[in-house]
């Protein structure tokens, strides 16, 4: 026979409690002669069996009976459901009204019937609880029911597996519990019957490995937080890790380490209440605060008990501390703080269910419980220890973590490796930086102020315009070839207007009259910059007819304003070859033809609605600092391309946008380099969906011993980005509008940086003669993220992301916790009890990459005419 245990609910479930109750339903005819008749479902545990079993229609206002037949082995433990009473093993409904349920639980024979039972501080009555167990990645029911009996409690067979155990108890329409405040439950006195919303669920999750014969499991508001978290861990719910979420909950409430296995005592019974521990108390106090407090801030209680225990879940095991200070808007600020998305993130989270009460209330309605319901002594005493429980996280907005406990020290010490290098690189890069302005190591001061961001949206503009000036001379040449009129006599569509002495177009190389070769000279004041810019031109029927591929021209010079001088010495060339339709309208036409600009206009129109154009850029300049102090930030060896592809727009598999890096040699004012590796791109995106992602570089960082990586990978769920890029291309090249008609905050909502999935390409090379050179290997799938040194690939650090935390793996042996420590710090917490702060620190004046290419976006438009200059994010 097996052996039993039993296990009991901890109803101080006064989270359970609320105003109404049982289901209604409907069935019958349509007319008023036909007799209506509902459901009656019966549900029987392992043991016996109903007869009738499964639905039976019942007509309104009869009764139905049902006979229980009871297995070998087996006794009735109790049937409860559509309001009925129980005759020998014959059970009969109240007359039926609407849909209801009927439940049947069993036992086996030798479970004591009545043994010695830890009692509970409330008595919630004929609620359902079932047990299953953890196996092959699901939870496996134990195929047993049983019901709460007038005390609260239930029994179950022990289940003699060693994997995790839940228990869930579930309330129906005859569930029932006493009123447990002092001041009564709206029109329930103190100890009078309540109902209890129907359906609602309370858990505990508990390590298999350790109960015993005589173990007594207690349900709770905190054993459903606790139990909330173990479902969440993101490799699956393990032995530890409900270990580690029940000792998280007993550091945090002042609980005894096996706290979810005491059955507590009656608050209504002074004598039990006199000799119960304070841990005890707290646990009775802490879960009697959930109805407390819903019933002051007038919230469901209910609702408060699961929004209390997912915010527990996804904080990775962390309180919010103080009410009001901590809002769901300020755990959003923080995640974007470290560069992060929250709605990613949060996964099927809600940021409201952040937006709850927080452990100082919680702790003060526990303790106006103490007061109400102890003796007077003992109240003052428990109150005290209570509220002392939330003066270790005064200072921090969420609590650190502790309870790890289980782990193998071989586990933690392989991911310890890549830890410590971690820890070991960061220590010193920050340590060869002190004293150092950040000016020094960054391109931040282009926008350090309201100054400096004019001044670089004069650079973008200048050079902006100019590109315009160069397509209209190109175009302006075909027109005047034929003749010795200037450019600046053409139609005042193409023309550069050189009266002001600012641009004008220059014949290099003429003949009897005729342009040959020409440049275009941008020099004087423009947009608050000095511009001496020089652009040799081309002939625009070399580019249109698609007969000598990309067409180049240079451009040399550089531009000065009060922030930045900007040398450069670079060659530019654009490509229209993949413009089939505009190459077969402008190829084999006259010298005659191109001199009239309404042929040129059609043939642009046509270009334009099937756009396809690439772009390139080599050389090299440098963005020196008008402050001598900050020094330049330079680059050589230059080598991009761009691609544009409007047809992508109406379909295809070609990508909308396509940038790469294909080399350079990058030095910033600090002395830092960085290089791209021979034989593949510094950096290539193509803009479809999925988005493709490759980095290749070589870099020397200040504190740090040269290092190389290489990833690659693809970007998935940008529909809406490549929507609204779509969208804003299309207005910008129409001419219809621009920046300021992009919904950007809508699109940055609508994009799942959760997505990113690297390719398995992905390596870090860290070249160091002192401590050995490394070589680490990175790996992804959704969510996850392996990391391995190359010659210990079977072993990896893994780094599980679940709500707002981080989760350490060593194969499926949890290590390691990070998680938010508040204004934009991570704390990272190792099974050993050790923890590791990591604070973000933004470089000063370090713009967001959203705002500079919002920056440049809106210089762009506004060089373009198209739009004015829209508000900064």
């Amino acid at each position: 026979m097996q052996s039993c245990s039993w296990l009991y609910l901890l109803p101080l479930l006064p989270v359970l409690v609320a105003c109404g109750g049982g289901s209604s339903g409907g069935g019958g005819g349509d007319g008023s002669n036909d007799t209506k008749s509902y459901t009656v479902a019966t549900v029987a545990g392992q043991g016996g069996s109903f007869v009738p079993a499964g639905d039976v229609l019942v007509p309104e206002g009869q009764t139905l009976q049902l006979s229980l037949t009871v297995n070998e082995g087996y006794t009735l433990y109790g049937v409860t459901g559509c309001g009925g009473s129980l005759s020998g093993t014959t059970y009969t409904t109240a007359a039926i009204t609407a849909d209801c349920t009927v439940l049947a639980a069993f036992m086996v024979e030798d479970h004591p019937a009545d043994g010695a039972i830890g009692q509970v501080l409330g008595e919630i009555e004929q609620a359902v609880v079932t047990a299953s167990h953890w196996q092959n990645g699901a939870w496996v029911p134990q195929g047993l029911v049983a019901m709460t009996d007038a005390q609260g409690r239930f029994t179950l067979p022990r289940p003699e597996v060693s994997q995790p155990i839940r228990l869930q108890l579930e309330t129906n329409s005859n569930t029932r519990m006493p009123c447990p405040l002092s001041a009564g439950c709206g029109s329930a006195a103190y100890g009078e019957p309540l109902a209890m919303p129907e359906g609602f669920t309370l858990s505990t999750i508990v390590p298999g490995d350790r109960l015993h014969a005589d173990t007594s499991l207690v349900l709770s508001p905190l054993t459903h937080a606790a139990a909330q978290w173990v479902e969440q861990l993101p490799l699956r719910p393990s032995n530890a890790g409900a270990e580690m979420a029940l000792n998280q909950l007993a550091a945090l409430f002042g609980l005894d380490a096996d706290w979810w296995a005491r059955p507590l005592g009656s608050l209504g019974d002074q004598s039990s209440l006199a000799q119960a521990s304070n841990a005890d108390m707290h646990h009775a106090l802490v879960s009697l605060s959930y109805f407390k407090l819903a019933d002051d801030l007038g919230i469901d209680p209910a609702g408060l008990t699961h929004g209390l225990a997912r915010m527990f879940a996804a904080l990775g095991g962390q309180w919010l501390v103080r009410s009001g200070d901590v809002t769901a808007e300020q755990v959003e600020s923080w995640v974007r703080e470290l560069g992060l998305d929250p709605d990613a993130l949060l996964g099927d989270y809600v940021l409201t269910d952040l937006s709850v009460p927080g452990l100082d209330s919680l702790l003060a309605a526990a303790a106006h419980g103490a007061v109400s319901l102890l003796p007077t002594a003992r109240g003052e005493a428990v109150n005290a220890s209570l509220l002392a429980l939330a003066e270790p996280w005064q200072a921090v907005p969420v609590t650190y973590l502790g309870g790890l406990r289980r782990h193998s020290n071989e586990a933690l010490d392989a991911a310890l490796i890549p830890i410590d290098d971690y820890d070991h690189y960061r220590a010193s890069a920050r340590q060869a930086r002190q004293g150092m302005e950040a000016a020094h190591r960054n391109l931040g001061w282009l926008m350090s102020d309201d100054v400096a961001q004019d001044d670089f949206a004069s650079i973008t503009r200048v050079m902006s315009e100019a590109f315009g000036y160069l397509i209209q001379s190109s175009v302006c040449v075909p027109q005047r070839k034929n003749g010795a009129t200037s450019c600046s006599d053409a139609d005042a569509r193409y023309s550069i207007d050189a009266s002001e002495g600012y641009a004008a177009m220059v014949a290099t190389r003429s003949s009897f009259g005729f342009w040959q070769e020409g440049e275009l000279r941008l020099s004087g004041e423009r947009f608050g910059s000095a511009v001496n810019l020089t652009f040799e031109t081309f002939d625009i029927r070399d580019l249109l007819q698609g007969q000598g591929g990309a067409q180049r021209f240079y451009v040399r010079g550089s531009i000065q304003n009060g922030t930045v001088i900007v040398p450069v010495d670079l060659m530019m060339s654009l490509d229209l070859s993949q413009n089939p339709e505009a190459n077969s309208y402008f190829r084999n036409r006259s010298l005659l033809w191109w001199t009239n600009s309404n042929n040129i206009d059609a043939g642009l129109a046509l270009l334009l609605e099937n756009l396809n154009l690439g772009m390139g850029l080599t050389g090299s300049g440098a963005f020196q600092s008008a402050d001598t102090d900050i020094g330049s930030y330079s680059f050589s060896g230059l080598d991009t391309a761009l691609r544009i592809d409007r047809r992508s727009l109406s379909g295809g598999d070609q990508p909308l946008l396509e940038v790469a890096l294909t080399s350079i040699q990058r030095t910033n004012p600090a002395g830092e380099t960085l290089s791209h590796l021979p034989g593949r791109p510094a950096f290539r995106l193509a803009l479809a969906d999925p988005a493709e992602l490759s980095v290749g570089y070589r870099y020397t960082n200040l504190g740090l011993p040269p290092m190389e990586f290489v990833s690659g990978g693809t970007l998935a769920g940008f529909t809406p980005l490549l929507a609204v890029l779509g969208d804003y291309l299309t207005a910008l090249l129409d001419g219809e509008g621009g920046v300021d008609d992009v919904d950007l905050e809508g699109l940055m909502s609508a994009l799942d940086f959760s997505l990113l999935q690297l390719d398995g390409a992905t390596e870090l090379r860290i070249f160091d003669a002192a401590r050995g050179h490394r070589h680490y290997r990175l790996a992804s799938e959704p969510g996850l993220l392996m990391v391995s040194e190359a010659e210990h690939d079977d072993t990896p650090l893994i780094i599980a992301t679940r709500g707002l935390a981080a989760y350490l793996y060593i194969a499926d042996e949890l290590v390691g916790i990070v998680s938010l420590k508040g204004e934009g710090g991570l704390v990272l917490n190792l099974a050993n009890d050790s923890q590791r702060d990591y604070i973000r620190e933004r470089e000063p004046g370090e713009p967001s990459p959203l705002q500079a290419l919002w920056t440049m976006l809106s210089a762009l438009a506004e060089a373009l005419g198209s739009v004015t200059a829209p508000e900064s994010p």
